[in-house]
């Protein structure tokens, strides 16, 4: 896992985990089975870069403000991968500019 770059979802209102506060959270995809994947960025994406997808905005995002969990929960009940192991939000692909995110979990959850 040394040196891997991964998808975070950043900029959530603060809370305590294990006595250490934190302010993201690391999304996978997983199975019934109980199997996990990271999510994969393509090549090249930036360190810090956002990823969009229409939904977000339905939800009254500003990038400037924390995440109320609430508004986190209702964006993470429709996070899936497709048959093609995208990674969207309903049917909307997360997307950066150097192309979507992916799993090699097809038909997962993301949470």
């Amino acid at each position: 896992m040394g040196g891997a770059t991964v998808l975070v979802l950043c900029n959530l209102t603060p809370a305590a985990l294990r006595g250490v506060m934190s302010a993201g959270m690391l999304l996978v995809a997983s199975t019934a089975e109980g199997e996990l994947s990271m999510l994969q960025v393509p090549d090249g994406a930036a360190p810090g870069e956002r990823v969009t997808f229409p939904p977000l905005q339905g939800l009254g995002f500003n990038p400037d403000e924390g995440l109320a969990k609430r508004k986190v929960q209702k964006l993470l009940k429709d996070l899936h991968t497709d048959a093609d192991g995208v990674v969207c939000s309903g049917t909307a692909p997360f997307t950066l500019a150097g192309g979507v995110v992916r799993s090699k979990l097809l038909n997962a959850t993301v949470k």
